[in-house]
């Protein structure tokens, strides 16, 4: 992570023109990466460049993937197979890095509180023995759902979320004005840690929101992948992040398996290691270190 905020740092004092060729060529080892892929994708893509030849967008046993999206939809240079395989690291580089980041902070966080564990068994085994573990079952683990909830208002990927471009001017009410092409971010600890929202707004409590909707209803608003102005951890808005429905699932999934099979505890005398930041970034710290032991039925 420090070479990334070095790389972050000296990416922004040097032109723009520089920074692919230069700094990407000779201070990382992204074009190496690229390809190495490449030789996995380039078959695949040649092979779904001849159907699409061939027989046009609704080719023989067509398969929906992001793979045949991209080949379908990319235009001029951008169908050139290194493009195309750039944009699958890409997303799996945005998919993976903020998955992993949040289930460390959540296993993290029960971790350093077992008690709640035990709730959270319960939840799951319940949830399983009627739906399954399916897609359904999943929309019922709220005790989980609101553990994931309440790690990222703690644990955010940043301090900054919703962030936006000023396609023209604009003049707030009171007077301050965003001249066009200014960058913006909301201050996301601002609306997390706001008291008349969240009480107790420092206290880590896993079952915070799980209590909300019980106390609501069953609404969707407190859902662990619901945005509002005072839930900022995967933005807001039509910008919000698209892949947080699928990540909850991945994620919920995750921590089922292991609370269902194993015990967990911390090794560091039960306190959570402090988050490291880089920059404007938050990760869960590399150092901390979680005991398994498989449950005894």
């Amino acid at each position: 992570m420090e070479q990334i905020s070095f790389l972050r740092d000296l990416l922004s004092q040097l032109p723009e023109m520089l920074r692919p060729t230069l700094v990407a060529k000779y201070f990382t080892s992204v074009p190496q990466r690229s390809e190495q892929a490449l030789q996995f994708l380039r078959s695949f893509i040649e092979e779904k460049e001849q159907k699409l030849k061939d027989y046009g967008k609704d080719y023989p046993d067509k398969t929906e993937t992001f793979l045949s999206w991209i080949v379908d939809e990319a235009q001029g240079e951008e169908r050139s197979p290194i493009k195309l395989t750039n944009r699958i690291l890409m997303l799996n580089f945005g998919a993976i890095h903020t998955g992993s980041s949040t289930f460390t902070h959540a296993l993290y966080e029960l971790s350093a509180r077992p008690q709640y564990i035990p709730a959270l068994r319960e939840e799951v085994e319940t949830v399983v023995k009627r739906y399954g573990l399916s897609k359904m079952g999943l929309i019922h683990m709220n005790k989980l759902d609101s553990l994931f909830k309440e790690t990222l208002r703690l644990n955010g990927h940043g301090c900054l979320s919703v962030t936006r471009m000023a396609l023209k001017e604009f003049t707030f009410s009171d007077g301050t004005r965003i001249p066009k092409g200014t960058i913006m971010s909301a201050a996301s600890a601002i609306p997390h840690l706001n008291d008349e929202v969240y009480p107790d707004p420092k206290t880590f409590d896993p079952f915070r929101f799980a209590k909300i909707r019980e106390k609501e209803g069953q609404g969707t608003s407190n859902q662990f992948v619901a945005t509002n102005n005072d839930y900022l951890a995967s933005g807001h808005g039509k910008h919000a992040c698209p892949g947080r429905l699928f990540a909850a699932n991945e994620l919920k999934l995750m921590m089922a398996h292991i609370i269902s099979i194993y015990d967990i505890k911390l090794e560091q005398n039960g306190v959570k290691p402090p988050n490291q930041w880089f920059g404007l970034s938050c990760m869960p710290n590399p150092h901390g270190s979680i005991l398994f032991r498989r449950r005894r039925n």
